[in-house]
């Protein structure tokens, strides 16, 4: 019964893709070897509590059957989303152990690279991952990855024909050739393959932020204010990127009011100087203060611009963020 635990271990890691439908992934995953190449798995939950949750299940079915070398490997994806390369590093050197001839164990560990900023590991993963499954799309995405932070355009434009030729479905490929486009200022022709890649998967968090950003660029203001509010949507409200990005392009068009509110969410969920200062020049700017925003303005106006000035202002209730709140994990 232990494969019970690996399906819910599994769908809590894939739950912004996946629902508890009864599907025994354990049993479809074991069966082909390459399935990989067949069921696209982001390994991406709702939410940060998922990620904890599926890290326990892991833990309890490799308790049970310790030489399961997927299941070190999908406990390092756990631990990448998590932020604690470490532990993902030592979790997918095990599942490689376990099983050396795997193709996705070695992509997965040049992810981890990636992630360190270790650009010469990755390259030599991909490629390992590549050489063991020359059919492996994703691999191919992930190489160009590389190759266009090596500053090597020739090669990555090559890996991602190769990944959409073995995958026309493959959404990374989309969004790294987007950015090899803005690299040659081909900025229409990067919208276009972020559209491709959001059409493939409308979940695609990173590439609605891409997109809104490019339309930041081309002066499409309402359809940038919409990717960033997907963007924040999909991170489940919890993004204090989406919210600094969508209040700064309400602040270059002059909407100081929706800056605020933006730019204080951004400060509530993770303060940093450059979000400060930026929200104190939307208060400075918006002449008609409502009393909240005047609480705001005189609690940073004699302070230094730096996040230690934070002193959970909203926990004072405060009413400025214009949406719901959502709890922090």
């Amino acid at each position: 019964m232990s494969s019970i635990i690996f399906n819910k271990a599994y769908i809590l890691l894939n739950s912004s893709y996946i629902e508890d439908d009864g599907s025994d992934y354990f049993t479809i995953i074991e069966s082909d070897p390459h399935f990989y190449n067949k069921v696209r798995s982001r390994c991406e939950a709702k939410k940060k509590d998922d990620y904890i949750r599926a890290i326990h299940l892991f833990d309890d079915f490799i308790k049970l059957n310790p030489t399961h070398a997927l299941s070190y490997h999908y406990m390092a994806c756990t631990y990448i989303r998590l932020g604690e390369y470490e532990k993902a590093l030592f979790n997918e050197n095990k599942a490689i152990e376990l099983n050396p001839e795997n193709a996705l164990f070695y992509n997965n560990l040049g992810a981890i690279y990636i992630q360190w900023k270790i650009n010469s590991e990755a390259l030599v993963n991909f490629t390992k991952s590549i050489n063991l499954d020359p059919a492996f799309s994703i691999a191919y995405s992930n190489r160009a990855y590389s190759y266009f932070v090596a500053e090597n355009f020739e090669l990555a434009e090559l890996d991602i024909k190769n990944a959409l030729l073995l995958n026309p479905n493959n959404e990374i490929a989309y969004l790294i050739g987007s950015y090899i486009d803005l690299q040659k200022n081909k900025q229409h022709e990067a919208l276009e393959k972020l559209n491709a890649a959001i059409a493939i998967d409308n979940k695609y968090k990173i590439a609605y932020k891409y997109r809104a950003d490019l339309n930041g660029e081309l002066n499409n203001y309402d359809e940038a204010l919409t990717d960033y509010s997907s963007y924040i949507q999909l991170s489940s409200g919890f993004n204090a990127d989406g919210y600094y990005d969508r209040g700064m392009a309400k602040f270059r068009h002059e909407d100081f009011a929706g800056a605020i509110l933006d730019l204080a969410r951004c400060m509530e969920i993770s303060p940093t100087t450059e979000c400060e200062y930026h929200l104190m020049s939307a208060l400075q700017q918006k002449t008609d203060k409502s009393e909240d925003e005047i609480t705001l303005f005189n609690f940073y106006q004699d302070m230094p611009y730096t996040s230690s000035a934070y002193n959970g202002i909203f926990d004072k209730g405060l009413n400025i963020e214009g949406e719901e709140r959502f709890p922090l994990p």
